[in-house]
């Protein structure tokens, strides 16, 4: 039930951006490039914050420098994918005439893709926890999540929202 209530408000949230989208300020690719640049250089910092902390030897750094690559290479596939398949259900969504059994073949993939995604986010801290000893793996996990809620709490006050969605269902 929480995962239909999750697909509905995805598509709903989908729907509501096309449509503010089309009244957003337009970005130049300047701006864009600029933003995507300044991205990169934060998340590098952080990157070499954390092997710092961590004391890699350079074996354990080479490992996990090719664990984020291929790990980097196959998120971004699926979230293509991902997007498509969203986009997909929208489009199929906005039609008066659009057949209910497309709709959740449509539906059916979008599962099966998030399924895939959690399935390669779990490998690859499996293998992180592999190359790391018990104490580096646990600062290792420990930074990741204060990343994580600084990205979250800035995404989510950007969007003037106080909590995420999930937080919200599973107050309900």
């Amino acid at each position: 039930m929480k995962l239909i209530k999750l697909v509905v408000f995805g598509v709903i949230a989908a729907f509501v951006l096309v449509s503010f989208s089309a009244y957003a300020q337009t970005y130049t690719t300047t701006t864009l490039a600029e933003k995507w640049k300044t991205f990169k250089s934060k998340m590098a910092q952080k990157k070499e914050a954390i092997i710092e902390e961590l004391n890699l030897t350079p074996e354990q750094k080479n490992k996990l420098d090719k664990l984020r690559t291929e790990s980097r290479d196959q998120m971004m596939v699926a979230r293509q994918t991902l997007g498509e398949a969203r986009k997909e259900l929208v489009d199929a969504l906005s039609k008066y005439e659009s057949d209910s059994k497309a709709i959740q073949d449509i539906v059916s993939r979008i599962k099966v893709i998030q399924d895939n995604m959690v399935d390669q986010r779990v490998k690859n801290i499996l293998e992180i926890r592999s190359v790391l000893n018990k104490e580096q793996f646990e600062k290792f996990m420990e930074r990741t999540k204060e990343v994580f809620k600084e990205w979250r709490d800035k995404k989510t006050s950007s969007m003037g929202v106080e909590r995420g969605f999930h937080e919200q269902a599973s107050v309900e």
